[in-house]
């Protein structure tokens, strides 16, 4: 039964919007919070809000499918928990948002919440303004007669610059890369992205981040190279999720490929310098750029 004595504190709130991105763990969440003015000091302290919340009928605990010992529980809105967020007459998004992931999609949904937290905790690192950021589906372009979701959008602003617009794609190795009979294939998102992108009035980039170091991702490169409409325009970067995560400052330095296979950075890197001179060593340090398959 729902506790209707609940005070909800600032903190409940930002955490409430936290997970109207994404489902998240709570050490996922416990990160987040170093982002605020008030941070929980340890996890044992977000768990313990996140089940006064549950109790509340604000939020939902599920458990990912895990091998190893131990559960690991992860935190949805319920629909009480969205309408105070967004406000009671936003209109709900479908069931599936307030349910548990399906086993399947459990992997993915991990590495797309990994991800959006390293991009908030390196931008608050980093001095960065995060103007806008979107995950778990919120976003739905359109280009043609096609529609089509990315992972997670976001933009950047460093001071005195003007700010940035990224798409996000998590790859899991799911789909296949050249396949022209199914929809869902690496060259039909290359083909929506790339003409949404030409016709759109805001320019952006693609982010595709692969989850595994494999000849896969020099395919896919090989195959943004033939298929982007102009070859001086790098829209599309791929670089391997664990590059990215494990990075001290991902934004800003070069971590990403473009099509031409060079590496490059999301923003301008706070020490050129330092950057040009350690470039050549990231390309050969790179989890698939110094394979003998990638060239």
């Amino acid at each position: 039964m729902a506790n209707k004595f609940l005070s909800i504190q600032s903190r409940d709130r930002q955490l409430l919007s936290e997970l109207l991105q994404s489902p998240f763990d709570a050490v996922q969440l416990w990160q987040l919070s170093q982002t605020y003015a008030r941070p929980f000091t340890d996890v044992h302290f977000v768990r313990r809000r996140l089940r006064r919340l549950r109790d509340a009928g604000l939020v939902a605990i599920f458990q990912y499918s895990t091998e190893s010992a131990g559960a690991l529980n992860y935190y949805r809105l319920t629909q009480a928990g969205y309408h105070l967020v967004c406000g009671p007459d936003k209109v709900l998004p479908t069931r599936s948002h307030f349910r548990a992931v399906s086993p399947a999609l459990q992997r993915h949904v991990r590495h797309v919440a990994s991800l959006l937290v390293k991009i908030c905790t390196s931008a608050d690192a980093a001095s960065l303004d995060i103007p806008f950021l979107l995950g778990d589906n919120q976003v739905r372009l359109s280009s043609g007669t096609e529609t089509f979701v990315p992972d997670a959008t976001f933009g950047l602003k460093a001071k005195g610059r003007p700010p940035q617009h990224y798409l996000v794609e998590v790859d899991c190795g799911s789909e296949p890369v050249y396949s022209t009979r199914q929809r869902d294939s690496l060259r039909k998102k290359l083909s929506l992205y790339y003409a949404h992108e030409a016709a759109s009035k805001n320019t952006y980039r693609v982010l595709f981040l692969f989850a595994e170091a494999t000849p896969r991702v020099a395919h896919f490169l090989k195959l943004a190279r033939e298929m982007t409409p102009d070859p001086r325009r790098h829209i599309v970067m791929a670089a391997v999720l664990d590059s990215f995560l494990e990075h001290a400052n991902p934004l800003q330095w070069p971590i990403f490929l473009n099509h031409d296979q060079r590496l490059v950075s999301l923003l301008p890197c706070p020490r050129p310098d330092e950057a040009a001179l350690v470039q050549s060593s990231l390309l050969s340090e790179n989890q698939f750029a110094s394979a003998p398959w990638f060239r």
